[in-house]
């Protein structure tokens, strides 16, 4: 079973493991992008998911996306900061269950 605190993967750990140019790139990608005229149009069940202590991509900001998305359900995922598949794993696997299980597929 995976367990990023065993496996000594942190969110430090990950950022410093990746490529500068890379990081830089996604990140000049992320600042250049504005999706505020075309969200609306994505018409697919969406689960937005935000970690409560998300510094990088603020709760407020994601929750704001989500609601401008027409069938979309925002989920907090408490105690995570910006990579909460990685600092609370079961937790992000509940709420893809409930949300699966909303939705008829599970």
């Amino acid at each position: 079973t995976f367990d990023a605190a065993r496996d000594g993967l942190t969110a430090r750990t990950l950022l410093e493991r990746a490529p500068v140019v890379g990081y830089l790139g996604s990140c000049a990608v992320l600042r250049d992008t504005d999706l505020g005229t075309s969200i609306g149009a994505i018409g697919t069940r969406t689960l937005v998911l935000a970690g409560d202590s998300d510094v990088s991509t603020p709760p407020d900001l994601v929750r704001a996306a989500a609601a401008r998305l027409p069938h979309a359900r925002f989920t907090l995922i408490e105690n995570a900061g910006h990579l909460p598949n990685i600092e609370q794993p079961a937790a992000v696997a509940d709420a893809f269950e409930r949300y699966f299980a909303e939705i008829d597929l599970a």
